[in-house]
């Protein structure tokens, strides 16, 4: 009892004092902490201490300017962690899966700066990037042209024909009978999923495919792109780094 006490005034106390003088993010020679490029670490407190089940526990500082030492740390917005809804990393327990805790000794504390962008660009890569939904009376023979006229452009790694049955199947369970009685009645569109070629993925590439896409389908389709459009944007440039203050217990 008394040194999970210990373990927690010391947790307390670095999550909330003022330990040293102000660190320039930009200027500190972070390590990495594995091979993916997601994250790095620095070090303020190591310690040879070892303990059989080591983790890595985490609070976020904030976004880091990418042109000076800044330090977002605006919790009140939209998604604080992650700009995409729904799709939040769980650094604690991929550090600790990493083998970062196995690095430094127990109480050891200090920084991990985290590759927000690649993070995302590396999750979102085999998503579907563009969804391009279809007049509901739209026939599967044109759907089936449309697709095999995409797929002559060599730009897309895969293509997925949705029709209105498939798409049904996505939000209803077959023993669902009153959600598919309104299906029934309210068809959903039928529609081409799209990924492109991992070369591609750059923003304006992105957008010359968007642009080629407007051009090439029928007018009266709706074209949808995946979060990964807002991820490239250069907005998105302008706090794609985070930093959390770590202590390994």
């Amino acid at each position: 009892m008394r040194t999970i006490l210990i373990l927690l005034i010391s947790f307390l106390c670095i999550f909330s004092c003022n330990q040293n003088k102000e660190i320039d993010f930009h200027k500190t020679e972070w390590k990495p902490v594995d091979t993916t490029g997601y994250y790095e670490y620095f070090a303020t407190k190591i310690t040879s201490d070892s303990a059989a089940n080591k983790r890595v526990v985490l609070k976020i500082v904030g976004w880091l300017s990418n042109v000076n030492n800044n330090i977002d740390s605006a919790t009140n917005k939209v998604d604080f962690i992650s700009p995409i809804p729904f799709f939040s990393p769980i650094p604690e327990a991929e550090l600790t899966g990493y083998g970062f805790a196995k690095l430094l000794g127990e109480n050891s504390s200090g920084y991990i700066k985290m590759n927000y962008k690649k993070y995302l660009l590396d999750n979102y890569k085999n998503e579907n990037h563009f969804t391009v939904y279809f007049p509901v009376d739209y026939s599967l023979e044109n759907l089936q042209k449309d697709s095999a006229h995409l797929s002559d452009m060599k730009i897309f790694k895969e293509i997925n024909i949705l029709t209105a049955e498939k798409a049904a199947n996505k939000f209803s369970d077959e023993t669902d009978s009153t959600w598919k009685k309104f299906l029934d009645g309210n068809p959903l569109p039928v529609s081409l999923e799209l990924k492109m070629n991992e070369s591609l993925l750059q923003k304006n590439k992105f957008d010359s495919v968007e642009r080629l896409l407007e051009k090439e389908l029928p007018t009266k389709t709706e074209i949808v792109t995946s979060g990964i459009k807002k991820i490239m944007s250069n907005d998105f440039d302008k706090n794609a780094t985070l930093i959390f203050k770590f202590i390994i217990f």
